[in-house]
């Protein structure tokens, strides 16, 4: 039931961001909007460690816009790709997509059963994914 219930709140969450995301990244930018959705996707993650499931729920509605963080990537894809064929460029992002959705449940299901068995512990997956949202955050910082 807990399950089901973060699935429906994340779902309207991400409608919701989506929305607003879409709006706002015209008024402030792509580089701003990235920001402010990477530390938003940050606040839910801390606070999934840090309360678990209510925090989970708290800081995805608080965090809401880190829903929404692939909007201004894609809109600076897009723009840096404006001479390709679109085709081509979607296929290679529906390729990549592919392959995430391959690598990533893999991934994620062995951080979840290393970190149980190593330290007793079942928050490694989210804790790798606060190190990659910093990595995110300098990338977008410097590049975007």
């Amino acid at each position: 039931k807990q399950f089901s219930s973060i699935l429906s709140i994340y779902a309207l969450v991400g409608i919701a961001s989506n929305t607003f995301g879409s709006v706002l990244v015209r008024r402030v930018g792509i580089q701003r909007f990235t920001i402010l959705a990477i530390v938003s996707r940050m606040i839910s993650l801390v606070a999934t460690i840090a309360f678990g499931y209510h925090g989970s729920i708290v800081g995805t509605i608080v965090g809401f816009l880190g829903v929404a963080q692939s909007i201004g990537i894609v809109a600076a894809l897009v723009a840096a790709g404006s001479d390709l064929p679109q085709g081509e460029m979607a296929g290679d992002r529906a390729s990549l997509m592919a392959l995430l959705k391959v690598i990533g449940p893999i991934l994620y299901s062995t951080l979840y059963s290393y970190g149980q068995q190593w330290w007793g512990q079942t928050h490694l997956p989210f804790y790798f994914n606060l190190v990659l949202s910093a990595a995110a955050l300098v990338l977008s910082v410097k590049y975007l």
